[in-house]
């Protein structure tokens, strides 16, 4: 006769079997694999089973709700006198109609081999209905503490694994806080590193107003934010030395674009020189036909012509008014 008859849906076999697992290692009997002994039927072994158990635990899933066995077996376990019947939620679910005012176990986020206060409250539920039998748990004890040596072991009672410590998350957030201001204090430089991990320091004491280290470092930042900036670090000579490159270039520049025009004003002049006896052409011509007989004579009043008039303009054409000499210096 088992302790505990555990109903779910078939699709639900898996999680069925490490709920089973897990009463089985509170001392209860379970009654969970449904496999059928040869010459009998399934109805009436089923029913029999229903009878003989102290307590119905029923695994509520969305397929159990569908299940037309799982709805049976649970109004088997309520209508008993007084009522037997545990749920247990092991997903999202619509619990039916006729079960609802039944509080159930939520074990959706529960997992194998670790404790939680939902699974705490189903123990003591099935508790209250079946007491755990001392007997048997007693039983193994002696059976594991009394047994004989086989080869170089010796059996021993059965360890149960504990639960690891988990590190509180408010704590860890603490320290997290606390290792940011006093980075902050170190090495912090600048207004937003040291006001950063002043105002992480201030939250802490904001959540624990006893903390003796939160404020310490809350008054050596605040402190810290009321002395004068540090002077700038003197940059390296190979950066400063780029930094004064680009000006001298551009200092140098000026002079050099300068001196490139004056040169190219200097060979227009002297185009304009050289092409002087090929304009003093036509004045001689004409002053042959005004009367001057001798040709040198009127290339030489053209020469002259030129010099006055010409050149002169060509001059302040190239030089905006004002002759230049050889220097380069504007007269």
């Amino acid at each position: 006769m088992a302790d505990i008859f555990l109903s779910y849906a078939r699709e639900d076999l898996e999680t069925a079997r490490l709920i089973a697992d897990a009463l089985e290692s509170e001392g209860w009997s379970v009654f969970w694999d449904r496999r059928i002994p040869p010459g009998h039927m399934f109805d009436d072994y089923i029913e029999n089973r229903l009878k003989e158990c102290r307590v119905v635990v029923v695994l509520w899933s969305p397929d159990a709700v569908k299940s037309r066995w799982v709805r049976s077996e649970a109004a088997h376990g309520l209508n008993r006198t007084p009522p037997a019947l545990v749920p247990v939620l092991i997903a999202t679910t619509t619990i039916p109609f006729r079960f609802e005012d039944v509080q159930a176990a939520d074990l959706t986020m529960w997992r194998p081999k670790t404790k939680s206060i939902e699974y705490d409250e189903l123990i003591s539920a099935i508790q209250l209905l079946a007491p755990r039998p001392t007997s048997r748990l007693s039983t193994n004890v002696q059976t594991a503490a009394t047994a004989p040596p086989v080869g170089d072991c010796t059996l021993q009672p059965p360890v149960v694994p504990q639960e690891p410590k988990s590190v509180p998350t408010r704590g860890s957030l603490t320290a997290f806080k606390l290792m940011k201001a006093r980075l902050a204090l170190n090495d912090g430089s600048t207004f937003v590193e040291l006001e950063g991990g002043r105002r992480a320091a201030q939250e802490v004491i904001d959540t624990d107003p006893t903390n003796v280290e939160a404020r310490r470092l809350v008054e050596q930042l605040s402190q810290r934010l009321k002395q004068p900036p540090a002077p700038a670090r003197k940059k390296p000579r190979h950066a400063r030395r780029a930094e004064e490159r680009p000006a001298v270039n551009q200092t140098n520049e000026t002079p050099q674009i300068e001196k490139d025009a004056t040169e190219t004003k200097r060979r227009r002049l002297k185009l304009a020189r050289l092409i002087i006896p090929v304009i003093a052409v036509p004045p001689a011509i004409l002053s042959m036909y005004f009367g001057y007989e001798s040709v040198l004579g009127g290339t030489i009043v053209g020469v002259i012509l030129i010099e006055l008039f010409v050149i002169p303009f060509v001059e302040g054409f190239i030089f905006g008014g004002k002759s230049q000499g050889e220097d380069g210096s504007h007269k």
